[in-house]
């Protein structure tokens, strides 16, 4: 079950119950300069845009990229980007396209988890993963 472990990137944030506390396990200092150069860094070739220019900011508020790290899934890296979102913490996860950890983030949104959007991004897919409804996240990539 994709949902069951804390390490899982498509499951619970395990004990990371505020944004406060995701931060704390970033690997960067937060703000988008510095997760652009991490995505860079782990061959994640996207832009960002400007987390004011989403539209999802006209109903959420507090939209804050605190951080980001990696994880392994399926023998796969998994890049994670760190959000608050109304003073709730919300992951952004990229994986490529084909890969094992691709098929993990299908089969984890169709189980009713925490997997709140999946987007298709060039050769990456990426899922908004927490407890809030933060779909528009996704919209934080330019086309």
């Amino acid at each position: 079950d994709v949902s069951s472990t804390r390490f899982s990137p498509f499951g619970a944030l395990g004990f990371e119950r505020t944004v406060e506390e995701l931060a704390a396990t970033s690997e960067v200092l937060p703000g988008a300069e510095s997760i652009a150069k991490y995505l860079s860094d782990h061959d994640v070739h996207l832009t960002l845009k400007a987390t004011a220019n989403l539209g999802m900011a006209a109903l959420h508020h507090d939209i804050t990229i605190v951080g980001a790290r990696t994880e392994h899934a399926a023998g796969d890296e998994v890049v994670e980007m760190l959000f608050g979102c109304c003073d709730t913490p919300v992951k952004i996860i990229v994986v490529k396209k084909g890969s094992a950890a691709a098929a993990l983030i299908g089969r984890a949104a169709g189980s009713g988890g925490q997997v709140r959007a999946t987007r298709n991004i060039g050769e990456y897919v990426s899922a908004v993963v927490g407890d809030h409804h933060a779909q528009g996240l996704l919209d934080i990539f330019e086309d």
